[in-house]
């Protein structure tokens, strides 16, 4: 999947939940639900399998409880090898969980190839407009012996130009985050990543980001104990 097909995908999923709004079904929508015009505008536009929660290579093993999963992925028709990642979350009317957020993309940068297979990785976020601003966009965390700080601040921006995420020369509480991932997920995480706004969209009563997520050139990744 390219950058052009995932803003279609992004349009799209942001016109259906419009939709389930409209027709007052709000209290029904979260991250399943969006599952439906995903995989619908995926199977329309990818000519080879679109499974759902797919184990990520290196993460299986490593990693306690079940295995580590992308919402979806995108297989070549012959060879099924992954040539799309892709995490999704629903905003809530309470604060996105940081944590999961910081997850989800660092778990996308793991997913560079796949049997040699290059894979490209997005992360969809959606939400009601409001809770998009408030509980997404607009979250705040608490940064040691200074003021509030946005969350999002180090991690995404809304300009299409890449942004790069400093992981190693990271601050609190950031640094914090960085650490969780790698304890939990029993890998050391990159030195540095990058993100790049791919969409961002809002309908009469939606809002919808992509976020591409790439790995820079000569990707290192900080000690096994890096803390």
């Amino acid at each position: 999947m390219n950058d052009n097909t995932a803003r279609g995908l992004g349009k799209a999923v942001q016109q259906w939940l419009d939709f389930q709004v409209s027709c007052r079904r709000e209290v029904l929508l979260n991250e399943s639900l969006m599952s439906q015009p995903l995989l619908e505008y995926l199977q329309a536009h990818h000519s080879g399998p679109t499974p759902k929660e797919f184990t990520i290579p290196g993460l299986a093993k490593a990693a306690r409880g079940r295995d580590r999963q992308v919402d979806f992925a995108l297989l070549s028709p012959h060879k099924r090898r992954v040539t799309c990642a892709i995490e999704t979350k629903w905003v809530r009317e309470s604060a996105a969980e940081r944590q999961r957020i910081v997850n989800d993309l660092l778990r996308l940068e793991l997913f560079r190839r796949h049997q040699h297979q290059a894979v490209s990785r997005y992360f969809l976020i959606a939400g009601k407009r409001s809770a998009f601003e408030r509980n997404f966009l607009k979250l705040q965390v608490n940064v040691p012996g200074g003021p509030r700080d946005r969350f999002l601040g180090p991690l995404l921006v809304t300009a299409p130009t890449p942004h790069i995420v400093e992981v190693e020369g990271s601050r609190e509480p950031w640094r914090k985050f960085f650490v969780e991932y790698s304890k939990s997920y029993g890998v050391p995480p990159p030195c540095r990543f990058k993100t790049r706004s791919v969409l961002d969209v809002e309908g009469e009563f939606v809002r919808v980001g992509i976020w591409r997520v790439l790995s820079v050139t000569n990707r290192r990744e900080l000690a096994a104990k890096w803390e």
